[in-house]
């Protein structure tokens, strides 16, 4: 035995050996239990099934054990209510051997089962963000210090699906503002698979003494394979693997419903089973259950199954087309070979997909993950949690709640100024009501928050900012919100295999109407899709295509991919792509600039040349930027800007045009409450790229390239072609 596992009572390491199976604690664990035990808060990193939910359990049920801990000492925290449903059937194992307790606590767990929970707090608590604001909210201050009082853990699990969103944000405040309830020393552990800068999360658990940091290294071993994205060879690839354990990840619900067909049409395959949010809930858990129950079968998913739902051990992860990011690609990967720890995943990519795969195949082996960019100065957020703190008490003095709220590390840079300058606003449109330093709610608050109880005021926070595409009632899919910075009224675009024409763009309810389109007309396309492409995986692109790589990574790849790659690259070396340059081309009024930087930073820097030229179309992607302009336009007009682009941002006149483009913009229903420059800085940072933006102008020098043209090289057509049974 281990020094860690002697430290454990008997009866823990007598359930871990002949209830859970361990014959030996892993590395994970290891490390992170001497941590939890000495009540340091902690950030374990380490991929999916590795253990790390029972690095966290282990010392936590023992400290109950030993020291006999009261209800409720344990709050687990997820994303979503169905890993909540998953992880409530992997604590039960430990509650019902030590005679513990635990409730759910989420918007499908009765009205009763709550009661009861308040009435007899149980030991564990599983419960959504959403359903704690609805505690700190609802509840009577007996009540939360009945529930928080005896509080010494909090798990939050998945944490790198939170901290970077609106929910995280929210749900850092509610941590902050539940702790004043906690009689004694709370300790927060966070878990992920991935997180690429693990220091700013650990502040995001505790900003003053930042969570310990513990990972299993860089994961299990990868393989894959990469090949030609048409029906025949995706069909004679899962033939092969047939009696083995399939999940395929796809980009869209249309293509998840598409692929059931085509597999269903054409192989007899026993066990077939798909995923995405459309589905009914239960039609969705009766797929989880049965799945996880097979040897072998095939789950067709979008992204719902990335997170980690247990459906049991997947033998392949199969992508048609690769994701967006590489924390994505890690958290689809780490569904696969759980018992092996060998990770298998097939890709199926076409045209220039080819080399955005091999891009990501090195970032994942070379273990680069894109930082989360945690906001510190979220004011939209900012103005729901004085509204939700107001409400907890009824009344409260404007200096106290600054400095309660200023303890959360997402509001730490907000001047007491700022919120200040909040609070008269808020006041003006009588949202609340300010008398002598004191808050309480104004007039409007329930006029403009308060139908069907509140519930719209409780959970009114994306994890992502997709707008959903609709022709007529029926759903086509969805675009994020950058992508649709794109758009205009009357243009047509590809998704989900057809060509749509917008009708109108509903920026309030996050809806894209559109009507079939017809022929070419004025067709956006747009690489990888619907959503935008890191930077990261951009930047790496670009070293692939200018030979910067190691060809041994095209192993995996089959003849088609490999062909694509080396020809690309070719091209690259004709044009004369080379490292630390930005390739610019000016041909006829026509300006194209190979930034290489993701979507995010090619769309703000062309509405920074907006800014200097009456632009007639334009063309932006992740890998350039393209305009046309009646004016003339040189080289050194172009260059001057790029060198100079820190400055240009931060020009008022810049920042007006900017904050007329994001105007009709809604991140969430609360950013149309606040003053007009505190809109403009959240706007900001959710739809544009800025600090990639600065990095890649900074350290590349612009060249003036003739007849580059790079961006025809690889055509759209086939990749649309696919979509027919």
């Amino acid at each position: 035995m281990t020094s860690v596992e002697t430290s454990l009572n008997r009866e823990i390491t007598h359930f871990l050996s002949n209830k859970l199976g361990f014959k030996r604690l892993n590395e994970i664990q290891n490390k992170a239990i001497p941590l939890i035990l000495d009540k340091k808060d902690t950030l374990i990193i380490s991929p999916t099934a590795s253990g790390k939910t029972e690095a966290a359990l282990i010392p936590i049920f023992n400290d109950i054990l030993v020291n006999k801990l009261d209800s409720t000492s344990v709050l687990y925290i997820a994303p979503l209510k169905a890993l909540i449903n998953d992880m409530s059937l992997r604590i039960e194992q430990w509650t019902s051997y030590f005679y513990f307790s635990y409730t759910k606590w989420h918007g499908d767990v009765s009205r009763t089962a709550k009661d009861n929970f308040i009435r007899n707090p149980t030991d564990f608590l599983l419960i959504t963000p959403e359903s704690l604001e609805v505690i700190m909210m609802n509840r009577s201050e007996e009540d939360r210090l009945k529930i928080f009082g005896n509080l010494q853990y909090i798990i939050i699990d998945e944490i790198h699906y939170f901290v970077d969103s609106d929910r995280g944000i929210q749900l850092n405040s509610l941590i902050t503002r539940l702790s004043k309830y906690v009689k004694g020393n709370l300790t927060k552990i966070g878990l992920s698979a991935t997180v690429g800068n693990p220091e700013l999360v650990a502040k995001w658990l505790n900003k003053d003494d930042p969570a310990e940091i513990v990972s299993s290294g860089h994961g299990r071993n990868v393989r894959y394979q990469v090949k030609h994205l048409d029906n025949r060879t995706i069909l004679q690839t899962l033939s092969k693997h047939r009696m083995r354990k399939l999940l395929i990840f796809v980009l869209s619900r249309f293509e998840v419903e598409f692929y059931y067909s085509l597999i269903k049409r054409n192989l007899n395959i026993k066990n077939l089973y798909l995923h995405h949010a459309s589905i009914s809930k239960s039609k969705r858990e009766n797929n989880e259950h049965e799945f996880k129950g097979n040897i072998n079968g095939i789950m067709i998913s979008t992204s719902t199954l990335e997170l980690g739902i247990d459906i049991g051990d997947i033998n392949i992860a199969v992508q048609v087309e690769a994701p967006l990011s590489i924390t994505s690609f890690l958290q689809r990967i780490g569904r696969s070979g759980r018992k092996t720890n060998n990770q298998m995943t097939i890709i199926f990519e076409v045209g220039l997909g080819s080399i955005i795969a091999l891009a990501e195949i090195i970032l994942v082996k070379e273990y680069e993950i894109e930082d989360i960019e945690i906001p510190r100065n979220a004011k939209d957020i900012l103005f729901h949690q004085i509204l939700s703190s107001i409400v907890q008490y009824g009344k409260c003095n404007y200096k106290q709640l600054y400095d309660e709220l200023s303890q959360a590390y997402v509001f730490s840079d907000i001047s007491k100024s700022e919120y200040t300058r909040l609070l008269k606003h808020m006041d003006q449109l009588d949202l609340i009501d300010i008398e002598r330093g004191d808050l309480t709610i104004g007039y409007n608050f329930e006029k403009e928050f308060g139908s069907r109880n509140f519930s719209e005021f409780f959970s009114v926070f994306p994890t992502s900012y997709d707008y959903t595409v609709k022709y007529g009632s029926r759903t086509i899919g969805t675009v994020d919100s950058t992508v649709v910075l794109k758009f205009t009224k009357n243009q047509s675009f590809v998704l989900s295999g057809n060509l749509w024409t917008i009708k109108d763009i509903d920026t309030n309810q996050y809806i894209i109407r559109v009507k079939p389109g017809v022929g070419d007309g004025d067709i956006l396309r747009w690489g990888k899709g619907v959503m935008p492409l890191s930077s990261l995986i951009s930047r790496k692109v670009y070293q692939i295509l200018c030979g910067d790589y190691d060809e041994s990574y095209l192993k995996g790849f089959d003849d088609y991919s490999r062909g694509n790659i080396k020809s690309a690259i070719e091209v690259g070396g004709d044009i004369g792509f080379r490292e630390g340059i930005i390739p610019v081309e000016i041909k006829s009024n026509t300006v194209s600039i190979y930034t290489f930087a993701g979507d995010k930073a090619n769309i703000l820097l062309l509405y920074v040349f907006k800014s200097f030229f009456k632009v007639s179309s334009n063309d932006v992607n992740p890998f350039y930027l393209r305009f046309k302009t009646n004016q003339k336009v040189s080289f050194s007009d172009i260059s001057y800007i790029l060198n100079n682009i820190q400055d240009y941002l931060a020009n008022k006149i810049i920042e007006e045009k900017l904050s007329k483009v994001t105007s009709e913009y809604a991140k969430n229903k609360f950013i149309k409450y606040l003053p007009e420059e505190d809109k403009v800085d959240v706007k900001m940072n959710v739809m544009f790229d800025k600090k990639s933006l600065v990095d890649v102008l900074y350290n590349n020098e612009p060249v003036l390239f003739d007849n580059i043209d790079f961006g025809t090289y690889f055509s759209d057509d086939e990749q649309w072609s696919r979509f027919s049974l």
